[in-house]
């Protein structure tokens, strides 16, 4: 799972986290990013290239500008970016549900 240590720092980025435990996703609600993801983990590079695309989004708080900076990404990156998102999601759920564990 992508540490969130580093997401301390990041307001919008928690913001997307928390909308994507709500069952709202911005940034990729348009797009069918969902029917790619796999069971496999992401690898060492994945996880590396989602912090640097993560850090990215951070620098806007408007949701806006987010949408528009994930829309100009690569596909392979938007998958890795979705991918690491829904992780987070996933584990901030856990977290507060242990009883789905």
């Amino acid at each position: 799972m992508i540490e969130l240590g580093f997401l301390k720092r990041y307001d919008s980025i928690k913001r997307l986290i928390d909308f994507g435990a709500n069952g709202y996703y911005p940034l990729f609600e348009d797009i069918s990013i969902q029917e790619r993801f796999e069971e496999v983990r992401m690898t060492k590079a994945q996880r590396l290239k989602a912090k640097s695309l993560l850090k990215k989004i951070s620098t806007h708080n408007n949701l806006e500008k987010q949408r528009v900076l994930f829309s100009s990404f690569e596909e392979m990156d938007k998958y890795i970016v979705a991918r690491a998102l829904m992780e987070m999601v996933e584990g901030k759920i856990l977290d507060a549900n242990p009883q789905l564990q």
